[in-house]
């Protein structure tokens, strides 16, 4: 069987005439600025939703198109009947598991991308609010009251994103706090496995990449995590930055308010005692090789 079309089935080619158009919409973005902001929508959705599924779907069709080629599954499995009897049987079998292994793919990728996704467009409100308050008492053809009533609705969206921030703790607390420890055992596990038990080049690329993924999956969720706490930090220098000096004297002490409100220390915990930045990924990577360590005193 040809199946020299498989390689054309990849994401950087058709990620290159993307790139191509980019550049030259970059050239009229200013004189096409609705133009250019929509492109750059599509693109984000094409580089963070299809390529990921993309690639993992087309290396699924390597497996696929590598069964078919020897005539057998593409992974071990039992069913109710014998699909070795015939044609239809074969291809039934061999299509359940296609069509399984894709459809888990993307169910795992949506599940490990909700929680970041949702750190980032909370970090991305934040940051919006941090350049509405800095913008605030610049606009001399404002009135006093209108500066006031823009702090206080500001204020007002603070608030709002505290709860947010809340309500996204108690939806991700606990399943990041599972996923603290059981990623720091699976690292160790796979590294014993990668140095000890790997006897051919297969083990060690499976192993490899193994790796690789869980460090994949933990990181965006505490990156954003990390870039939520310095948004809120930003608050602030925010409010310092806003021209509140020339304003009266309730717009004063509104800000002070604000000022105590958005110096509260604002941080994500898992299960109320992991913190969820980039030092609770770190210490995921101590804890891996601390267990490793404890195995070779054992060994």
């Amino acid at each position: 069987m040809n199946i020299e079309w498989w390689s054309k089935l990849d994401s950087t080619v058709a990620y290159r005439h993307f790139w191509s158009c980019f550049r030259i919409l970059g050239v009229a973005e200013f004189r096409y600025k609705a133009l250019a902001q929509f492109y750059v929508i599509c693109l984000t959705l094409f580089v963070t939703v299809y390529c990921p599924i993309h690639l993992l779907i087309v290396t699924n069709c390597f497996a696929f198109v590598g069964a078919i080629v020897d005539r057998r599954l593409m992974f071990p499995a039992w069913f109710p009947f014998d699909w070795k009897s015939s044609s239809t049987s074969y291809w039934s079998a061999l299509l359940y598991q296609f069509i399984g292994v894709n459809m888990l793919i993307v169910q795992n990728l949506v599940n490990d991308t909700v929680g970041p996704m949702s750190l980032c467009l909370l970090s991305g409100h934040v940051r919006l609010l941090a350049m509405r308050v800095a913008r605030i008492g610049y606009n001399n053809r404002k009135s006093p009251k209108h500066h006031e009533d823009e702090l206080k609705l500001c204020i007002e969206d603070h608030q709002k994103l505290l709860k947010a921030f809340k309500l996204l703790e108690s939806s991700i607390s606990w399943l990041q706090f599972i996923l603290f420890f059981t990623n720091g055992l699976n690292s160790c596990v796979v590294v014993v496995n990668f140095l000890f038990y790997s006897r051919i080049l297969y083990d060690y690329i499976y192993y490899g990449c193994f790796l690789l993924a869980i460090g994949v999956e933990m990181f965006p969720c505490y990156f954003y995590g990390s870039v939520l706490l310095q948004e809120f930090k930003h608050i602030p220098y925010a409010v310092f930055s806003s021209n509140w000096v020339e304003q009266s004297r309730n717009y004063r002490q509104d800000t002070t308010i604000f000022l105590e409100m958005a110096l509260k220390s604002v941080t994500m915990l898992a299960g109320g005692i992991v913190e969820i930045n980039l030092n609770s990924f770190f210490a995921v990577c101590k804890m891996a090789y601390s267990l490793f360590t404890v195995i070779l005193t054992m060994k």
